[in-house]
């Protein structure tokens, strides 16, 4: 049996296939191309490697029982992140369309699926490019011989080494109190880390250039940055399997342990990220980068914590149980499976139409409520730096000020309801003007 929500006027919101080829044909020679089919293919292998899987992926596993991890993460990349991706790719190659124009066009109710979609896409960039300024802050500092972060510094006299390094270790005395050099509290901002801020000029200049010049130049700089992660990923296994106690991380990274409660959000978002990639023009990336200057203070790290565990996490699952609800159940899975045809030369096999019908839905669903459920009934907590710690060299857990949760319900909650807030502010405006025209 069939089922697909009424949809009033989609023919008319949607070219056709003729309308396709005709396109196709007419914006020829107005679209910007790649020059070849090597560059497309770079362009997409450079996104599937990119910072998460430097940073986020391996924290994520290390966190969550090495093995444990691996396991659901395998499982949900196959009935989840793969559809989904799939589907993205899909839809929006077939109507022509940016992020808002695809959803507007299968439903004008949608059109706040595109609008959150770009805010999480924002709010993602936004403390992604801090962490490629921090990067940058230690590609500058590489440059010297020692390296600034492989041996303790000397106190004010001269007479010894600073006494916090040596509680600690030299390469977490650098990061916390030379890179960032970080308060102990979120709430004690410090003011700005001007070093902090010449990084983040720096990297968001970078962006815009690209973003401005197009593909005519990201295209040819793909030959470096495409394969670039590739090799440090290699030199990072080399150089990890020759440091001590290499074997105990193996055995720990393929010995399965007992999962703790929040692991399935976390792969489920792991996920979902590589799927949801910001798209901002030169204008959009000057005021990132003034916001951007809230990671630029002393409690920096804390907010990137903060952005880094709420602006992804239930804004995306609800955007794409959405996404895949509107496709399959309003946009018509039939009509989705010829336009698949139409574009690759077959319909997509059983395993995708039983995952974008039922399974991927349906996790995405399970996931998301009991996400909610743990993250309600626990204290919020983070990690802070601070030498008057008793934890100390260790990062101290505290509770979040109570303010914090405003913050918090800004970076999830705003994304997450601009799809129903859209749709029941259009029907108020059609209410009201149906109303109108009949007292006319």
């Amino acid at each position: 049996m069939r089922l697909v929500l009424p949809n009033p006027g989609l023919d008319d919101r949607i070219p056709s296939y003729e309308d396709l080829d005709r396109m196709e044909k007419e914006e020829a020679g107005d679209r910007p191309k790649w020059d070849n089919k090597a560059q497309y293919i770079l362009t997409c292998v450079g996104l599937c490697i990119g910072i998460g899987n430097v940073w986020r992926f391996p924290y994520l596993c290390q966190s969550h029982g090495g093995g444990a991890f691996l396991i659901p993460y395998v499982i949900l990349l196959v009935l989840e992140g793969m559809p989904l991706l799939l589907l993205e790719f899909a839809i929006g190659q077939r109507l022509r369309k940016g992020s808002v124009g695809v959803w507007r066009a299968i439903s004008p109710y949608l059109t706040g699926v595109g609008v959150a979609s770009m805010l999480v896409s924002l709010l993602i960039g936004l403390y992604y490019n801090t962490l490629i300024a921090w990067i940058l802050w230690y590609l500058f500092n590489s440059f010297q011989s020692p390296l600034p972060w492989a041996q303790c510094p000397l106190n004010d006299n001269g007479t010894g080494f600073v006494p916090e390094c040596q509680q600690s270790s030299t390469v977490d005395y650098y990061f916390y109190r030379v890179t960032l050099n970080s308060s102990a509290s979120i709430v004690d901002s410090g003011g700005i880390h001007w070093p902090i801020v010449l990084c983040l000029l720096a990297a968001w200049t970078v962006m815009c250039v690209c973003y401005i010049r197009g593909i005519g130049t990201s295209g040819k700089a793909v030959y470096v940055t495409a394969i670039l992660p590739y090799i440090v990923l290699a030199i990072f296994l080399i150089r990890g399997l020759t440091l001590k106690g290499a074997l105990s991380g193996i055995k720990f990274l393929f010995t399965p342990e007992v999962l703790d409660s929040s692991v399935e959000p976390e792969v489920v978002l792991s996920l979902l990220v590589h799927c949801f990639c910001g798209r901002v023009s030169g204008v959009t990336c000057a005021v990132a980068f003034v916001i951007s200057l809230l990671f630029a203070q002393h409690s920096g790290i804390y907010w990137v914590t903060l952005f880094d565990n709420f602006a992804g996490s239930v804004p995306l699952l609800t955007i794409g149980l959405i996404e895949m609800i509107a496709v399959v159940y309003i946009y018509g899975i039939d009509r989705f499976n010829e336009d698949l045809e139409f574009m690759v030369g077959h319909k997509p096999s059983i395993f995708w139409q039983v995952t974008w019908r039922f399974i991927s839905p349906l996790i995405v669903l399970v996931i998301l409520v009991f996400y909610l459920v743990t993250r309600v009934q626990e204290e919020l907590t983070y990690l802070v730096w601070d030498p008057n710690s008793v934890e100390f060299p260790s990062l101290a857990s505290v509770p979040y000020p109570s303010w914090i949760y405003v913050i918090i319900f800004l970076l999830a909650g705003v994304s997450s309801l601009t799809v129903p807030v859209y749709a029941l502010c259009r029907l108020v405006f059609l209410c009201f003007k149906k109303k109108n025209s009949i007292q006319r």
